[in-house]
């Protein structure tokens, strides 16, 4: 179905309940989503959630504070990496990706402008520690000041490299720091790691007043004989 937006919904997409709404020249194209098999797992239920919470926040805004976030998408969409952002954005994308990257900040904050600070690179992983008991990341360097990293997991057979789909939070760390130990999360997720079992690790680093994000780092740990 097609529909002319009015300046509300101009620069409107994503997926609304049981809906997808994309803009396309100027006409909205609204349609049935297509539900993926397993879509009630507790990772998809609370990005659901999100997704929910920030689409009322969006349509709160003011229309000066829209056109802020629109007039930053269009500076984030010329130069991404500086942004965190893989691809051409519009204001409403990039106010939803801020806000749930802030979201997974042991205090986040909700914005309702974009905030003109930038991330700094993720610091290179040292190690990844796996035994029987424990599992530890190591930073080569503490986080920079004002950021966090976000570190999500994902247990690996042997002749494994990646397995990007199964990643999930697994920890943070916070500025200042270079060490987590992320035994309690994993386990609570994947349960206890066995033989020939080794962990993918992936971090970034949020900046904690704007959400923007560095590229992403991965690394694997050691394999348990």
């Amino acid at each position: 179905m097609k529909a002319k937006p009015n300046e509300l919904f101009e620069n409107l997409s994503g997926t609304f309940g049981e809906l997808t709404v994309s803009n396309r020249s100027g006409q909205l194209i609204v349609h049935k989503k297509t539900n993926p098999k397993n879509a009630n797992t507790a990772p998809q239920k609370a990005t659901r959630k999100k997704f929910i919470h920030y689409t009322s926040k969006w349509a709160a805004l003011t229309d000066q504070q829209r056109n802020q976030w629109n007039q930053t998408a269009r500076e984030a969409s010329a130069n991404p990496h500086r942004f965190g952002v893989s691809q051409k954005v519009n204001g409403w994308n990039l106010y939803l990706k801020c806000n749930i990257n802030l979201s997974l900040l042991d205090t986040p904050v909700e914005l309702h402008e974009p905030v003109p600070e930038f991330p700094q690179p993720a610091p290179h992983i040292r190690q990844i520690s796996l035994t029987t008991d424990t599992i530890t990341v190591e930073l080569a360097e503490p986080v920079p000041a004002g950021h966090t990293i976000i570190i999500r997991a994902t247990p690996l057979n042997a002749g494994q490299t990646t397995n990007t789909k199964r990643l999930f939070q697994a920890g943070t760390i916070p500025e200042g720091s270079q060490t987590a130990d992320i035994t309690e999360t994993f386990r609570a997720r994947f349960g206890e790691p066995t033989n020939q079992k080794k962990i993918q690790i992936q971090i970034y680093a949020i900046h904690n007043q704007s959400g923007y994000a560095s590229p992403r780092l991965e690394a694997l740990s050691n394999t348990l004989p």
